[in-house]
């Protein structure tokens, strides 16, 4: 299963919200879907800003993220510096886990809109 896409509903600059996702995968053989198994786990957020250094959020140490893995939720609770370092206007987004054992994999993809 590639990544979901998921626009998010526009965000008002300045204002306290906190963004959740929960991520699935899907077994390739049945079909069925069941939460990302995220334990030890890292996961980033990370927002494409055009002409600027990607924006990343992430549940290392003081990266901004809550990971609770035995629900496969992220949440991303938005401080005043997220709110400085991201001016109003549409970003694309990815959000990404990376595995103790393995690899990258890339889980949702998407939108998200400030206004100013």
């Amino acid at each position: 299963m590639g990544p979901v896409s998921h626009d998010f509903p526009p965000l008002v600059r300045g204002d306290s919200e906190t963004l959740t996702v929960f991520l699935a995968v899907q077994d390739t053989v049945t079909g069925e879907i069941s939460l990302a198994p995220l334990t030890g786990a890292t996961v980033e957020w990370r927002i494409l800003r055009p002409g600027l250094p990607d924006y990343l959020r992430s549940t290392a140490t003081d990266g901004g993220l809550v990971l609770t893995a035995a629900d496969a939720r992220v949440d991303w609770a938005i401080t005043s510096a997220d709110w400085t370092a991201l001016p109003g206007g549409t970003y694309q987004y990815r959000v990404r886990v990376t595995y103790a054992a393995g690899g990258p994999k890339t889980y949702l993809i998407g939108t998200l809109t400030i206004l100013s």
